[in-house]
């Protein structure tokens, strides 16, 4: 039903479905969103906000000097996964790199996270443009 020529922290289709978790301008908007054909506008799916992918915070509940260097987003039958890679201050170039999962099919809370793994190095993923393209068949 669609071709999507994206960033694959963008949009992603499962079962004919389009999903967006952010824009070419914020990959994580704090939510996961579905597009609604009928009504060209795209809604908030129930249960999707997750506040760990916004920004991370240390076990004592503060803020974490970690920032983040990249998110991205990939669909695998019905769930969502993220990979995310925080730097880790300090003299080493460390990266916390970070796996969380949306299961799309869920009524209520369908998220989980695997444990993080810590590299000693730095490593970047980026995305440039964007086309949507829907296929319309004729009959």
């Amino acid at each position: 039903m669609w071709d999507l020529d994206i960033p694959p922290y963008q949009i992603v289709e499962i079962n004919g479905k389009l999903f967006s978790s952010g824009d070419c301008l914020k990959p994580w908007k704090g939510h996961v969103e579905t597009y609604n054909e009928t009504e060209k506008m795209w809604n908030v799916v129930q249960g999707s906000h997750y506040e760990n992918l916004s920004r991370y915070f240390t076990q004592d509940g503060h803020l974490s000097a970690l920032r983040r260097m990249y998110l991205t987003m990939a669909a695998i039958g019905n769930r969502l996964f993220f990979l995310t890679g925080y730097r880790v201050p300090g003299g080493e170039p460390l990266l916390r790199n970070e796996v969380h999962i949306f299961d799309t099919s869920s009524d209520v809370d369908g998220w989980r996270s695997l444990d993080p793994v810590v590299e000693e190095r730095v490593k970047e993923l980026c995305g440039h443009c964007c086309v949507l393209i829907k296929h319309v068949s004729s009959g």
